[in-house]
């Protein structure tokens, strides 16, 4: 959030974010990950990039001066079979109503566990922290003021 305050930047809307063309998260042999709320994985970061705008005062509603879309490009977990490390891998790429764009990766790790009921859960509830961490980086990129101008 002190990365988005300190580009003085206001009046930015967040538009459509597509999905990936392979969005099926699995955990081992439970499944695939869904999100609890029944958005996809997509959705879940427009709205987590709308919200950090948001707290920032630098959102607003449509007709806004620059409108911000995304593509999730690629989204993956893994539990750590054989391990106790799991990660989430994402890659997002962002465009600007004007013209600039951004793509952005990241590779959050964390402590997954051996039995796959516990690792799976661990695997879902590290989901917020690596969108947190991909949004992060985002922002922080030198490429984002440019998105915002």
């Amino acid at each position: 959030m002190l990365a988005l305050r300190g580009l003085n930047a206001t009046g930015i809307y967040v538009g459509e974010f597509t999905e990936p063309t392979k969005d099926d998260v699995k955990c081992r042999g439970i499944g695939t990950m869904r999100l609890q709320d029944g958005a996809t994985h997509a959705q879940y970061l427009r709205n987590a990039l709308a919200d950090e705008l948001k707290v920032a005062g630098a959102y607003a509603s449509p007709p806004a001066r620059v409108t911000i879309t995304g593509a999730l490009v690629e989204i993956d977990s893994s539990s750590g079979l054989g391990s106790n490390n799991g990660r989430w891998s994402m890659t997002l790429r962002l465009q600007s109503s004007n013209g600039a764009s951004l793509t952005t990766s990241s590779d959050y790790s964390f402590r997954a566990g051996f039995a796959a009921t516990a690792a799976c859960n661990n695997v879902a509830q590290a989901f917020v922290p690596a969108v947190q961490d991909i949004i992060r980086k985002a922002v922080a990129s030198p490429d984002f003021a440019a998105l915002v101008r």
